[in-house]
């Protein structure tokens, strides 16, 4: 039986550092721009990136870039030379949610693992065939899913590894698709600067037809 891997986020340097001495078997990372982590990943830059590729290598572990936002198409130069940046490096994986950035890095014809992010939503077999056949080698499943679910996948995907989130943020909408951050604190939070509006604390009131508040 395969041992299970351990993957932890790691937003800055020190972060990678502290993940991978405590037993992490791979990290997740990104810089601050065409990625989710681009909140928390504002200490790294390529050169520092890539120093960061080099040290958890040479631990023998691995580490995968993120490149999971949804981006617009002004972006689309830019994004191309920064995956070839990224891609020289020699990264274990790009994380992606977008079908387009899929594709893009099969034009680009570029030799690297595939991880589907939870962002993408794959909640069933026939989506995790399709990202399949256009390269993936992982899905990291929506955080919705039982095992019970994430079983039928893996019987139906039997050459796909499967990941799953077990410890973090559950966000107030399928897999991080939330609306709420934008509306409320003019925050994207698929364009990596959510709010975490779903952790605060709420009271709920309705109103009557005579204008009053009740809680």
């Amino acid at each position: 039986m395969l041992k299970p891997e351990l993957v932890a986020p790691a937003g800055n340097y020190t972060k990678l550092k502290i993940a991978l001495a405590y037993g992490a078997d791979a990290v997740y990372a990104g810089l601050n721009n065409f990625s989710l982590r681009a909140a928390t990943a504002k200490e790294f830059d390529y050169e520092s990136f890539k120093e960061a590729v080099n040290y958890t290598h040479s631990l023998g572990k691995k580490i995968f870039v993120t490149l999971n936002a949804f981006y617009f198409s002004s972006q689309i130069e830019n994004l191309k030379k920064h995956i070839k940046k990224l891609y020289d490096m020699k990264p274990d994986a790009f994380i992606i949610a977008s079908l387009g950035v899929a594709n893009l890095i099969k034009e680009m014809k570029l030799d690297i693992a595939l991880h589907i992010s939870t962002q993408a939503n794959v909640l069933n077999y026939l989506d995790a065939q399709a990202y399949e056949k256009l390269g993936a080698k992982r899905v990291v499943i929506a955080r919705e899913l039982s095992l019970k679910e994430a079983k039928i996948i893996k019987e139906h995907c039997k050459n796909l590894e499967l990941e799953a989130f077990v410890h973090g943020s559950m966000c107030f909408a399928y897999s991080g698709r939330c609306l709420i951050s934008s509306v409320q604190s003019g925050r994207m939070s698929n364009r990596g600067s959510c709010a975490n509006d779903c952790r605060f604390s709420y009271e709920l009131y309705a109103k009557g037809e005579n204008g009053t508040l009740f809680r």
